[in-house]
């Protein structure tokens, strides 16, 4: 029987979520020194070191750091699996292994701005014992009208911190039917739309929730076959070709100082970078060249990476860290953020035509 409820469907579709990883290391013990960022990849880091167990909370201001570390010895995948770390202390933090920076997370904690706790575990890594230091800071976004209320520093806990194991296959089915299911309000053709609904949820109801864990996942490959072959007998219809491209842009001074533009650069780039690695058809564009040079001085390693993208022959690779300058980022928006342009976007409402040549030319 179809579900009529959509509600009802979408809620069967985040029950999947739970089932797509499983703690196999908790890290619960780590140590924890404190600092100040100075610039250019420069700290003044305070004597001492103290123990921090997750449970605990760390406070910070602006340009504030906190070093968390701790070993551990990292299992080995199956077929079919990968490997999350896993972090939420609160703020914005770059994570290394054995001293390699391998991506970033950040949290919503008190006002965070985007939570993004897990990131994957390169496979390089499994079966060895390594040594784990997360560099953290606060989501200054988020602090800003505290800050301008008087506040001096913010407050975080420490909630979770380990590696998971991911099942791959209930991943990608979960990302596809939950795209699915969210587009359907977008679909102009309502015949498409409510026949992509109900292959939906005809997949969904072949997942077995109410059994154990290894039963669940038995019938994820059932339901995502159950779900091809819908999609499969849809018409070849392609009203149009949608390109998208991922994108940063960095205000270098809004509701934080400049030196810590110089951290949320080092901590796009990192995720993007290992994007690229995990996603070879992934293409990325970056607007700034100040913060290629800030990246330069703060994480030589992860410029050296990026100049890799640029520059590498493959036709695949070739202009995956697309170098852009010039193009007003909200030249298609709505008029009414010209209210928000930054000195690094060009006002294309009131610039003369041969200026707007120039920039376009000269990528400045």
């Amino acid at each position: 029987m179809p579900t009529i409820n959509r509600r009802v469907l979408s809620n069967l579709i985040e029950l999947i979520k739970p089932y797509i990883s499983e703690s196999v290391v908790s890290l619960d013990n780590w140590r924890i020194r404190r600092g100040k960022y100075d610039g250019e990849g420069k700290f003044t880091v305070y004597p001492g070191e103290e123990d921090f167990k997750v449970g605990s909370g760390w406070h910070g201001g602006y340009d504030d750091a906190a070093w968390f570390s701790c070993e551990c010895d990292v299992p080995v995948c199956s077929q079919g699996e990968k490997l999350y770390f896993n972090m939420n202390f609160g703020g914005e933090t770059i994570i290394r292994f054995d001293g390699e920076i391998i991506g970033s997370v950040s949290s919503k904690l008190h006002n965070g701005w985007v939570c993004r706790e897990n990131i994957p575990l390169p496979e390089k890594y499994e079966g060895k014992h390594i040594k784990i230091e997360a560099e953290s800071g606060i989501c200054c976004g988020g602090f800003c009208d505290d800050a301008m209320a008087g506040a001096k520093e913010t407050y975080y806990d420490a909630v979770s911190s380990g590696i998971l194991r991911v099942n791959k296959l209930c991943e990608d089915y979960y990302y596809k039917v939950r795209t699915l299911f969210d587009s359907v309000e977008l679909i102009y053709d309502k015949v498409i739309a409510e026949r992509i609904y109900r292959a939906v949820d005809e997949s969904v109801h072949v997942l077995r929730f109410d059994f154990t864990r290894e039963d669940f996942l038995d019938s994820v490959k059932p339901a995502f076959d159950v779900l091809n072959k819908h999609l499969g007998e849809l018409p070849d219809y392609h009203p149009g070709k949608v390109i998208m491209c991922g994108h940063s842009h960095i205000d270098v001074a809004w509701l934080w100082t400049v030196k810590e533009s110089e951290r949320k650069a080092v901590r796009t780039f990192a995720n993007t970078l290992e994007l690229m690695d995990e996603y070879p058809e992934y293409k990325f564009a970056q607007s700034q060249a100040v913060l290629y040079d800030m990246v330069k001085k703060y994480a030589p390693d992860i410029f050296s990476r990026i100049k890799e993208k640029v520059k590498s022959g493959q036709i695949r690779r070739k202009d995956r860290h697309q170098l852009r300058g010039g193009l007003p980022v909200y030249v298609l928006g709505d008029l009414r953020v010209v209210v928000r342009l930054q000195i690094d976007v060009p006002n294309v409402f009131v610039a003369l035509g041969q200026h707007q040549l120039h920039r376009r030319l000269h990528g400045v």
